[in-house]
């Protein structure tokens, strides 16, 4: 029983804190108005996998950082030149011709896409492990059990792929007036700006804790 509670409150919180636009957010909005609604489900479900090693890191907590400082660094480091170089790549890739010829075959890289986008969110472990110290607060909600992590990790990974499975429908159906007021190309701007602004970010962080 409290497995479930778990992994409804779990969702719940995943559904509503992932709604802001990020990354994954606006690539799946954009493969929509490519007309691409599959691709557009295989990113929100590659950016909802990562949810689960994320939330497993968050559940171990300081134990885990503290086992592997030097990687985490590393790690930190070579994705400040990848961010900043997709948005490079991104403001100077040119719009499509006819954007309702429906791209093939991007399964694979959609879902490798997504899973992308939501790893180099480095403010996931974080944002969960700040929630599941407050769930410690409330007996109903500790999690003290293999079952009780299972059902936080569902819960974290299923929310968030529900509210990109939203955004996609939501995006479809208003795909219209959406192509009417906003272009491609701006989508492209945006997260090619998006994906600079947070490699910046990265950088400064990094080089004022080192």
């Amino acid at each position: 029983m409290k497995t479930i509670i778990l992994f409804f409150v779990t969702f719940f919180i995943s559904f509503v804190g992932s709604i802001h636009p990020g990354p994954v957010n606006l690539s799946v909005i954009q493969s929509v108005l490519r007309k691409n609604f599959p691709a557009a489900l295989w990113i929100g479900l590659g950016g909802a996998l990562v949810e689960i090693p994320y939330g497993y890191l968050a559940l171990q907590g300081i134990h885990f950082v503290e086992r592997y400082p030097t990687g985490l660094k590393l790690l930190q480091l070579i994705v400040i030149p990848i961010l900043i170089l997709l948005g490079v790549l991104a403001l100077l890739r040119k719009p499509q011709v006819n954007p309702e010829i429906p791209q093939t075959k991007t399964s694979q890289l959609s879902f490798l896409k997504g899973a992308f986008l939501s790893l180099i969110n480095g403010q996931l472990p974080i944002y969960w492990f700040a929630i599941l110290l407050n769930y410690q607060v409330y007996p109903w909600l500790r999690v003290e059990t293999g079952w009780h992590q299972a059902g936080f990790v569902a819960g974290a990974s299923v929310g968030s792929f529900a509210l990109q499975c939203t955004y996609a429908t939501l995006a479809r159906k208003y795909q219209d007036r959406l192509m009417k007021y906003l272009k491609i190309e701006w989508m492209e701007r945006i997260i090619g700006l998006l994906f600079i602004a947070v490699g910046i970010w990265q950088a400064l962080l990094f080089f004022w804790k080192s």
